[in-house]
């Protein structure tokens, strides 16, 4: 099997959530995941956000952190 890029990884992992990716590509997409720390990472971190908003829970955020966000985001 060969090797696959973040990008092409993230591809496929969207059209997974989308039901639309074929099982190879799962596969070589679950691989990369093995090997790239910060794939793994932003794929965890999004499945737990994915998982709470299905719960339909609200939290209340401390005061000020949309600002914090917002400025965070801005300067990227």
């Amino acid at each position: 099997m060969r090797e696959i890029t973040c990008e092409d990884s993230w591809r496929i992992l969207t059209l997974d959530v989308d039901g639309d990716s074929d099982k190879d590509l799962r596969i070589l997409a679950g691989l990369h995941l093995r090997v790239c720390f910060r794939c793994k990472s932003i794929y965890d971190a999004t499945e737990n956000v994915a998982r709470l908003v299905a719960k339909g829970l609200e939290y209340e955020l401390p005061e000020g952190f949309s600002k914090h966000l917002y400025d965070k985001i801005k300067d990227m």
